[in-house]
């Protein structure tokens, strides 16, 4: 792996590492914290979830059209 490569791995895991550590000490209570976290993340998920769905549908489709397409 190259020096630059590492260097870079390295500063992104600082900052995740960071962003983390910064929340989870934040002036707020730590379960609450955690309690918002929490509920982000499930926000998040079924964001994804949603996303993940819709790209299949419309894939889907269009995998569909291309079978019509080349069936002709």
């Amino acid at each position: 792996m190259k020096t630059s490569t590492k260097v870079a791995v390295a500063l992104g895991v600082g900052l995740v590492v960071g962003s983390v550590l910064g929340v989870l000490y934040a002036p707020a209570k730590g379960a609450d914290t955690r309690e918002k976290f929490q509920r982000q993340r499930k926000k998040w998920r079924e964001r994804i979830d949603r996303g993940v769905r819709t790209s299949q549908d419309i894939l889907s489709k269009v995998a569909e059209r291309v079978d019509e397409a080349v069936g002709d």
